[in-house]
Order: C-alpha cells, then structure tokens, then sequence
C-alpha cells in the first residue's frame, strides 16, 4: 500500500470513497452523452420524416374538404406519419427544426467525449473494485499482525490458511 502513497486505513478509506465517486461521475456523464444521442437519433429520424412527407401534406390541406377523404385514403400513411412528426416537435416545444449538419455535429462531439470518458471510466472502475479488496487485505493483516504481537491466536485457524473457513471439511448432506 505505501506505493501507492496509502499509510493507513483511513487514508485508505478515503481513496476507496474518491474512487467511487470518480466512477460514478464518469458514469453519469456517459449515460446523459448516451441519452442525448439518443435524442438526437430520434430528432433527426423525424425531421427526415417530415421532410419527406411535407410536399403530400401540403396538398392534402390544400384541397377543398370533399376531395381530402379520397386523397387522405389514398396517401394515408404520408400524412399520418407527417402528423405524427409535427406532434413531436410540439412536444419538444421547438419553434424552429435544427438542421441536420448541427445534429450530426453534435452527436460526433458527444461520441467523440464518450470514447474519450470510456477508458477513464474503465480504469476508474477497476480502481473502485480493487481499493476495497486491498483495503480488506490490509485490514485481515493488520489484524494478524496485531494478533501475533499480542499473542493472541485464532485456535480455529490452522496455520497456513488465509482465509478462514468454518465449513471445511464437513461433508454434504444427501
């Protein structure tokens, strides 16, 4: 441990509880950089949508109201998926659609952070799980160690074993 500039348990403490507060916020900017992919996969799959659709509806609103029935038949699903799209926009409350280009620019920065954030966040995990198993190794030898100064002596560990277990050598019920 004192390689790694730890000299004592509660040092060891805090490195433990930084540790998983670094994963942690590593983790949650990856998951909203995720999510707001996500959003913007979403945003631009309607506006090509509505794109595609606009010119068909146009006509249909157009028409006088006894010609729209026949055109609304025979152009039903263009105009329903058209709808469709404008009530998600209205649902995010856009006044004007972005374009394209600025959607793809930012889902290339936020895919670029996240391959950026994922090697940090893979080694401050590994981090995370290792500091508490030493920190739980230090502790099992300090107490060993404390045990062999005073004299005091588990009987029930037998010389050897690391790691205690009550069950050895018990056989299994049928």
């Amino acid at each position: 441990m004192k390689e790694h500039g730890i000299s004592d348990v509660e040092n060891l403490a805090v490195e433990c509880d930084a540790a998983v507060e670094r994963y942690h916020e590593l983790a949650d900017k990856t998951k909203s950089n995720e999510a707001r992919m996500k959003e913007i996969a979403e945003l631009q799959r309607q506006i090509g949508t509505y794109g595609k659709t606009r010119e068909i509806y146009l006509q249909y609103k157009k028409l006088p109201q006894k010609k729209q029935a026949a055109f609304y038949e025979a152009h039903r699903s263009d105009i329903v998926l058209h709808e469709a799209s404008k009530r998600y926009f209205d649902s995010l409350g856009l006044e004007k659609l972005p374009s394209i280009k600025s959607l793809k620019q930012e889902y290339a920065a936020l895919s670029a952070e996240n391959k950026q954030l994922y090697p940090d966040q893979k080694t401050a995990r590994r981090k995370m799980i290792d500091l508490p198993r030493r920190k739980a190794t230090w502790s099992d030898s300090w107490r060993s160690k404390s045990n062999s100064l005073t004299g005091r002596n588990s009987s029930r560990k037998k010389a050897g074993d690391d790691r205690y277990n009550p069950f050895r050598g018990l056989r299994r019920l049928p």
